[in-house]
């Protein structure tokens, strides 16, 4: 009789202790954030875009991944030849240089492509749609408009003061 009793209670604590262990792990992610096109579609429930729209914007990414996609590739080859220059046994400080300055050309390129981008975007939209995003500016996404570290900088892992490095009063670092 005990020993029925024990493996009853032992069992019990093993399914115990697997079902804590399991609902204990963190999720895996957001993964609704981690399909395409979320975030998109996020955008267009918030700005209630019309049909008409939401084809203009479709197209307008279509053109912009057309237009950026052979500029990063490109970027990504100019960084494997800067890491390759950088790490040669002599390292050519002209190659090197020369790199440099393809690369910075290549990005004034690519942020003069993503400013047009934006600026299509924007006349998109409605005046009212436009004021939505100002307002709305840093809200969506994974940090919700705090910047990446500034929640916890500013009050630490365990209350006010206690982030990291020494404070002064005021919560700035010294």
């Amino acid at each position: 009789m005990k020993t029925k009793i024990f493996k009853t209670g032992t069992a019990i604590m093993i399914f115990l202790i697997a079902g804590m262990v399991s609902f204990s792990q963190p999720p895996k992610g957001n993964k609704m954030a981690q399909k395409p096109g979320f975030y998109q579609m996020q955008v267009q429930n918030f700005l209630k875009l019309t049909e008409d729209q939401q084809s203009k914007m479709k197209e307008l990414r279509l053109n912009k991944t057309r237009e950026m996609l052979p500029l990063q590739n490109r970027m990504k080859v100019l960084l494997a030849e800067y890491r390759e220059l950088i790490s040669a046994e002599k390292p050519d400080m002209k190659a090197i240089n020369n790199n440099i300055d393809a690369r910075t050309k290549l990005m004034n390129e690519i942020m003069k492509k993503n400013a047009d981008y934006q600026l299509k975007f924007r006349n998109i939209l409605t005046e009212e749609q436009r004021l939505m995003i100002q307002c709305h500016k840093g809200m969506m996404g994974p940090h919700k408009g705090k910047g990446m570290y500034r929640g916890f900088r500013q009050w630490g892992p365990r209350g006010p003061m206690q982030g990291p490095g020494p404070r002064n009063m005021s919560g700035f670092q010294k």
